[in-house]
């Protein structure tokens, strides 16, 4: 397994995912406002959770996996996580995806987070596009992704840990190109 990176934003500090922030996200990822347009099945138990960090662990010798906890610099608190899958080498590309717990939306923590893993991924070997996959309805998050320069490409089948384990969902993609030569996408607040 490579090295976990490290990864600092202006107010969030990315950590390795471990048991000890079990229960702070089983406080979100059992919410169901939370969990409603997630490609994953809410956590009805703390054991799902524990179940969810184990497949994360093991997940992490995969080639670019991987799944971030989000801590705001300033209190410690943890709000979240983030992460890189589905890693393509045929076609060059990498999923994202990010969750927070809802007492911190509309604080611009996503769009903070999902600023720094675009970067981190465009660093990757081998990644050219950066993909994320939002259901229609999650207008809050097709904003983020829009606010990073992603572009929507359309309905697709959305890679899926829930049943079903596919979904439709809006793809959105950006590429590596396209983020380097445009300074509005890679410089935009």
């Amino acid at each position: 397994m490579p090295d976990f990176p490290v990864i600092e934003s202006a107010r969030l500090r990315f950590v390795e995912l471990s048991a000890k922030y079990a229960e702070r996200i089983f406080e979100y990822a059992s919410n169901e406002e939370v969990t409603k347009y997630v490609a994953w099945n809410r956590h009805e138990t703390i054991d799902d959770t524990y179940e969810f960090l184990k497949w994360s662990r093991s997940q992490s010798e995969d080639l670019n996996h991987f799944d971030f906890g989000l801590i705001i610099k300033a209190s410690g608190e943890f709000i979240g996580t983030t992460g890189t899958s589905n890693f393509l080498p045929d076609e060059k590309s990498i999923d994202f995806g990010y969750v927070l717990n809802k007492k911190y939306w509309g604080n611009g923590f996503a769009t903070e987070a999902a600023r720094e893993i675009r970067a981190f991924a465009f660093q990757l070997d081998d990644v050219e596009y950066l993909r994320a996959y939002v259901f229609d309805a999650n207008l809050p998050s097709r904003r983020v992704l829009e606010k990073c320069g992603f572009i929507n490409r359309g309905p697709a089948k959305c890679p899926s840990l829930a049943s079903p384990d596919e979904r439709v969902a809006l793809k959105y993609e950006l590429n590596k190109n396209d983020y380097l030569e445009n300074p509005l996408i890679s410089d935009f607040i």
